[in-house]
């Protein structure tokens, strides 16, 4: 099953979210992405202006594992799985961890950290669809008394890291995590403060006293252990930004799984590329041949001859080459990545191709998408002509071999997050604003309009649940992206 969120990341960037879920009944499961990428002509983006090459620069994704979900109230229990993992690697601290063993300490802090940020997120969204009922301030209650209660728990481990012989490595792992999730508890008190403020959602003056109270107590938590990320009136605060920015990083590494690039069809070049070179090497051959029984050795006809069968032989053996390539390798994938662990286990592939097609070779039902709106009728005529990008990615994961290098969690799926950068879609775009007319009560009015230009995608997802199709328009103008929306099936 394949879940995607398509949103705006900034204006020159389109972020990509697809949520990938194992079937429990399956060891292996495939998922494909077909993206058709519907260009207005007049932006001048083709294979020659826009080699698959530029496409790949342009694109940046990241292929993680689903967090395991945990509620807020699970994580206060004592025997939860995410602390119940760190204290039994907790305990186990002594002077001189191998480094197995300081890995698998760091991956059960960070595992932690990021379930609690899930929990948290989670839970604030109950609470935010539920504030026109009685139980939202119920809801607010759990909410504060829980993360309290989890956040103690986590520093109730820190005399384990302070006993005698214990590396400095170890202590320092822990401080990351405990200032990780002193900044989490930060923005997720200011949220809930904005909700509450925005009239989203309805808290007591009790709760709002305790929100801050929590602010003011994690604020001098930082300070007491010189973290350097407590934010300072009138200062530009970049140690803060830093800071927060690292420990997300450091915090949600843990769910990243890291790839190996490797050229799709390499062997099979090669030998095209041999067979090609014997082809025009056989012609070449038997010119040489034939010439010399015709006119004799060491004669200018003979001599002529062999230089044009080089000549020739040279120009067969590229264009030999350029034939087997776009006729064997040409539906082919353009490279294939291969999916590990953070412990370096294989648990997969991601295979991907980029090309621009001709109408007549998109499929009919990914056409009847691009079309499905009566105004697209004046788009598809002679004098508005569109060029077509298809993406294809492939992935292919080893449900039993990811279980296996997360033993102590349950591993639910993988997220694969791509970013798409725009810039080079902008460079040939009419800028700026017009000035049209309007009338108002028999007065003539000048006001300003912008131009934009409407960039449509058709996104077809395949697995072993099934296949769905959706579409979106991206509105761009030369300063970048307007919006994204997804346009009614009509």
């Amino acid at each position: 099953m394949i879940d995607e969120e398509i949103r705006l990341h900034n204006k020159s960037q389109i972020e990509f979210k697809y949520n990938y879920s194992f079937p429990n009944s399956q060891k292996k499961n495939s998922y494909q992405v077909d993206t058709y990428i519907f260009i207005p002509s007049s932006l001048g983006m083709n294979h020659y202006s826009y080699p698959s090459e530029q496409f790949y620069r342009d694109l940046q994704s990241n292929i993680r594992l689903k967090t395991p979900s945990y509620s807020l109230e699970d994580l206060t229990k004592e025997n939860s799985t995410p602390f119940t993992n760190l204290l039994k690697e907790v305990k186990k601290l002594k002077s001189g961890l191998s480094q197995d063993e300081m890995h698998l300490l760091e991956d059960n802090l960070k595992m932690f950290c990021s379930v609690f940020r899930t929990s948290i997120r989670d839970h604030l969204t109950v609470i935010k669809s539920s504030c026109s009922n009685k139980k939202c301030e119920t809801l607010v209650d759990l909410f504060l008394e829980s993360i309290v209660t989890i956040i103690a728990r986590y520093r109730s481990l820190r005399v384990y890291f302070e006993e005698e012989n214990i590396s400095d490595d170890a202590l320092s792992v822990y401080k990351f995590g405990d200032e990780y999730l002193s900044l989490l508890m930060e923005s997720v008190c200011f949220r809930l403060i904005d909700l509450v403020e925005g009239c989203s959602v309805n808290a007591s003056a009790q709760q709002m006293s305790t929100l801050y109270d929590i602010l003011n107590q994690e604020k001098d938590h930082r300070l007491a252990e010189n973290y350097g990320s407590v934010p300072v009136s009138n200062e530009d605060n970049e140690e803060y930004i830093y800071r927060r920015s690292v420990l997300k990083k450091f915090a949600s590494s843990v769910l990243y799984l890291n790839t190996k690039y490797v050229k799709e069809g390499k062997v099979l070049e090669q030998v095209l590329y041999s067979i090609a070179a014997g082809i025009a090497m056989i012609f070449a051959t038997v010119m040489a041949f034939y010439f010399q029984v015709l006119y004799g050795n060491l004669t200018f006809p003979f001599l002529v001859t062999l230089v044009i069968s080089y000549m020739l032989k040279d120009r067969m053996k590229d264009s030999l080459k350029l034939l087997f390539v776009k006729k064997f390798l040409g539906s082919k994938f353009d490279h294939k990545f291969k999916i590990f662990s953070s412990s370096g286990k294989s648990i997969g592939f991601c295979k991907e191709s980029c090309r621009f097609l001709k109408v007549e070779y998109i499929p009919q039902d990914i056409m009847k998408y691009r079309n499905r709106e009566r105004f697209t009728e004046i788009e598809d005529g002679f004098f508005l002509t569109e060029n077509i990008i298809h993406h294809q990615k492939l992935i292919q994961l080893n449900v039993s071999g990811l279980k296996k290098s997360f033993p102590n969690f349950k591993a639910e799926g993988i997220t694969d997050i791509t970013r798409f950068t725009i810039l080079k879609f902008l460079e040939k775009m009419d800028g700026g604003r017009e000035i049209i007319n309007l009338v108002h009560e028999n007065q003539r009015e000048k006001i300003r309009a912008k131009k934009v230009y409407h960039i449509n995608l058709v996104i077809r997802y395949s697995s072993s649940s099934g296949e769905s199709i959706r579409k979106f328009r991206v509105v761009l103008d030369k300063k970048g992206i307007k919006r994204i929306e997804e346009p009614l099936v009509s």
